[in-house]
């Protein structure tokens, strides 16, 4: 069921696959590329980096675009890779999704900053001067 003002929302889910990971048994892992190939509905990655990354609980293409955009440190961990090495192999990957996911999941908006009210010490406050 469907709450009123949802109705009329676009379904992105319907035309966006998810591309279930899977493994490329063949290709080694390298530092720096996730080695991600696209095989119909599938993502084919390494088996170093499908194990690494079902230890974070990444199923599917859409997770992985979105974990390494979120947390890459948590990736480079989890493959023993640096951070560096994590955002080049990101590089690669939103290079092979591209046309197939969309832009905004591939390169997402920056988290704007938010100010609570709250002044750096020394600062005065212009809204209302003294």
């Amino acid at each position: 069921m469907f709450l009123p003002a949802l109705r009329n929302e676009p379904k992105i889910i319907d035309v966006m696959l998810p591309l279930k990971l899977k493994p490329l048994p063949v290709a080694p892992a390298r530092p720096g590329d996730f080695g991600a190939r696209l095989a119909g509905d599938s993502l084919l990655v390494p088996e170093q980096v499908l194990s690494a990354l079902e230890t974070l609980a990444i199923r599917n293409g859409v997770e992985l675009v979105s974990y390494v955009n979120a947390f890459p440190s948590s990736v480079a961990a989890a493959l023993g890779w640096s951070a560096d090495e994590v955002v080049r192999a990101r590089a690669s990957l939103v290079s092979t999704l591209h046309g197939v996911l969309p832009d905004d999941i591939l390169n997402p908006s920056p988290v704007p900053l938010r100010g609570f009210g709250a002044l750096p010490p020394g600062a005065t406050d212009k809204r209302h001067p003294s």
